[in-house]
Parts: structure tokens; sequence; C-alpha cells
């Protein structure tokens, strides 16, 4: 039990073994910490020890994920791995990753869905296939053409489901009504919502409905990176469980388990960026050139409307504007706190970032139209 967790998190792994084992664990959990601490790893090794079911690779019908992060870099990862190593651990995780994605078009979503939300569970569908077939071919031998194909295949297949969006009052619906028809095989139901902290204000009521009135034999498991975002009322309906950013050895650790050739990076952040192909230096270097575009603005200095356009082109060329709008967050906290920007300018650039995000994540908005409402200002920037 808690096999994998207790590796990383040997506390949280303690304190979520003994609840369980005294029969005090609530319907309602939340995993708090940084990104790449074990969360998600941890809410389905909670699941399998309730259910006494293996979901470590995903694909039973009665577990629901919703991530509202780009799966991207950990999918890549484990895709090239594969491709490079072609062995039962590489192959594993690979459908684990795969999978996390594929949760989000579970067909309990699916309901009332358009043509376009439609074709994306056809998509998904058939990706699952593929891991299914990767699954049934664990233990035999096969050619470096044969895996490279089937990652072919399924890049082919999530290329269209990766578009990352906060979670909507349709998803919680959904999901409540998922949680209210009858199991088919008597099992507990589980849901995972992983950055729970992007919940629309539409939704929020919603969901402090279901966990007030939870099924019985149903749990929920709240994932966050940002615990002080989450509505109190939301907070005094779970049990938190925290956990710490990973030491230097487990960080390693991981890395080694995907490439064993002594790679380095500062952060696994970074190193699933560049599994993924994303380039993360590159994004940093645009975000701080359009910060001083965005602080010239602020302070009503010329601005430089052709560099403004050539970020903004490559940022929706290379599909990164979560990355860039991360990297402005942490660009403006780094400079407030050496001394080069006043709080205010701050906290009003993170303000606009978090509009523009918003407006592509909950509104759909093209990412280049959002970052050109967030250069805007009245002295105005022409792109």
């Amino acid at each position: 039990m808690f096999e994998k967790t207790k590796q990383n998190q040997p506390e949280t792994a303690a304190l979520l073994m003994r609840d369980i084992e005294d029969g005090r664990l609530p319907q309602a959990l939340l995993f708090s910490g940084p990104a790449y601490s074990g969360r998600l790893t941890a809410a389905i090794e909670t699941a399998s020890a309730l259910s006494g079911k293996d979901f470590s690779v995903l694909g039973a019908e009665n577990i629901l994920i919703l991530v509202s992060r780009d799966c991207r870099p950990q999918i890549e990862s484990a895709l090239n791995a594969y491709e490079v190593q072609m062995n039962r651990a590489s192959a594993l995780r690979t459908a684990l990753a795969v999978r996390t994605l594929l949760s989000g078009y579970h067909p309990a979503l699916m309901s009332g869905a358009g043509s376009t939300a439609v074709k994306k569970a056809e998509a998904a569908a058939a990706a699952n296939d593929e891991i299914e077939d990767l699954l049934r071919n664990l233990g035999r031998e096969e050619d470096q053409k044969t895996v490279s194909q089937r990652c072919g295949r399924i890049r082919e297949c999530i290329k269209p489901l990766y578009r990352r969006s906060a979670f909507l009052i349709g998803d919680v619906r959904n999901i409540a009504s998922w949680l209210n028809r009858s199991s088919l095989n008597g099992m507990p139901k589980f849901v995972v919502l992983e950055g729970v902290e992007t919940v629309t204000e539409g939704a929020r009521t919603a969901l402090l409905k279901i966990l007030e009135e939870a099924p019985e034999d149903s749990y929920f498991i709240l994932i966050s990176s940002a615990e002080s975002r989450i509505l109190p009322t939301i907070l005094s309906r779970v049990r938190p469980y925290r956990f710490k950013a990973l030491d230097e050895k487990a960080k390693n650790a991981i890395i080694a388990s995907y490439f064993g050739d002594g790679r380095k990076y500062p952060t696994l952040y970074e190193y699933f960026l560049d599994g993924a192909g994303i380039p993360y230096e590159r994004i940093k270097e645009n975000a701080a050139s359009f910060l001083d575009l965005m602080k010239c603005s602020l302070d009503g200095a010329p601005q430089g409307s052709r560099t403004v356009a050539e970020i903004i082109a490559e940022t929706e060329r290379n599909g990164s504007f979560d990355y860039f709008c991360d990297s402005l967050v942490k660009e403006a906290e780094e400079r407030f706190l050496s001394g080069r920007l006043s709080f205010a300018d701050a906290e009003m650039i993170k303000k606009r970032v978090s509009e523009a995000y918003a407006a592509v994540t909950v509104y759909n908005i093209r990412p280049s139209s959002a970052l050109t409402g967030l250069a805007y200002t009245e002295g105005g920037i022409r792109i």
C-alpha cells in the first residue's frame, strides 16, 4: 500500500495509511503542495487502497481524473523514453501518462457535448485502443519499428486533446450525474481534480454542493499547488494532506528512471518541458522581453511594437501559452524581490496575466488575441 508515495513522501503516506486502517478517511481529501511532488501518484494509490483494485495504469470505469494542466510534457517524456528503452517500466509509465489525459474524455463527461467534443471523444477512444494494444504486448519482444509506429499513432490520436482549460460548471454537473448512477461492479467511485484552484466561479457552488452531499461510497481527491486560492467553504469540506517538494536525490532518481544517462536539470518542471521539446529557456527570454514592454507601458514609455508581435507569434506557434504566462508571473515576482519592480506594478502584471489566461482557458479566446490584450494599454502598443 502506497509503495511509491512512501519513497518520497513517507510522512504523508503514513498519515493516509493510518486513516484508512482506522476507518477515519473522509470522502473529500485535499492533496496540496508543489507540482511534481507525487500528489497524483498518491491519489491513484489512495483509490487503489480503498477499492482493492490496481489503478496503476488507470483504465477502470470507476475513477475519473480531470487535470487543468498541460499533459504534453509528461506524455512526450514517457513516449520518448519508451521508444529508447522499450521495456516494461517505460511502457507502463506511457500508459499512465496518456490515460491521465484520456480520463478527461470519459463518456460520463461528454453529456450534452457538441460535435467538436464528440470528435475529441473519438480521438480519445482511438488513443485508448493503442494503449490497450501496448499493454497486451507487455513482456513480448518488439522491434524498434513497431514501438516507434505505435508511439506515432498515439501522438496523432492525442494531438487534438492537449488544449488545457479550467474546470467549468458543465464538468461538475457531469461528475455529479456520474456519481449518482449505480456502480455496475459495486465498487466505490473516485473523482480526482488536479488544479482545483482553477475551478471557475460558476462551478464553485456546484462543486461545494457535491462535496456536501457526496453519495455513499464515493471519494473526492482535490489536488492543488495554490491552496490559498481555494474558497474557504471548499477547504472546510476537505481533509488536507500536505506534500513537500522533492529533494535533489528524489528528483534525480525520477529523471534517471526515464533516461539513465546522467542528465541534470534544476527542476523536474524543466526536465519534463525539455523532454517534450518545449523551449523553456527561450520562453523565459521572451517573457522577460515582454515584461520589459509591459513595464514600459505602465511607465508610459515608448513601446517596441515589432518585438511584441514577434513574441506573440512565436508563443502561439510553439503552443507555449501556458508556460509563457507562468514565466511572466515568475519573472514579475523575481523582479519585485530584487527591487527592480514595485509591488503595485508586480501585482498589476500578475492580474493582467491571470485575466489573459482565463480568457484562453475559460472563454476559448485565441492565445494571440489574449496576449495582444495583455500588452495593450491606452497609450497603445500597436501590434
